[in-house]
């Protein structure tokens, strides 16, 4: 077994080491992980049964479903035109304050983000229109 103090550097430096190489900082973060419990435990079969307790439940989990559905009805609102319409009126509204593009950026993104129960969502739709 490592030292813990010589196995913590050397996962950061592996960590950096495959960001460098362009390697997803997921994909990075994981692979250093499962080598790092192996390199704790000295047994891959714990590193492998914990990385698949992981995906398994990460899948599993309700937000995993419904997230990417609200983001897809966040672009249907998009193409339809209703989030231009919802910042336009927002504008109309609040254009005449001072700071009034950013605030109405913030109230229609929060009325949205009220419609769709995700603010996300909300998000996603309207960092492409303002």
């Amino acid at each position: 077994m490592i030292d813990p103090t010589t196995l913590a550097l050397i996962s950061v430096g592996l960590v950096f080491a495959l960001i460098v190489l362009g390697v997803h900082i997921g994909v990075a973060l994981a692979a250093v992980s499962v080598l790092t419990l192996w390199g704790i435990t000295g047994k891959f079969s714990v590193a492998a049964s914990l990385l698949q307790t992981t995906a398994y439940s990460a899948v599993m989990d309700y937000v995993f479903a419904v997230v990417p559905l609200f983001v897809l009805m966040g672009l249907f609102s998009t193409l339809s035109g209703a989030t231009r319409e919802l910042f336009s009126s927002a504008q109309v509204l609040l254009g005449g304050i001072r700071g009034g593009l950013g605030i109405a950026t913030v109230f229609a993104n929060a009325v949205f983000a009220a419609i769709t129960g995700v603010s996300v969502a909300s998000a996603a739709v309207f960092s492409k229109i303002a």
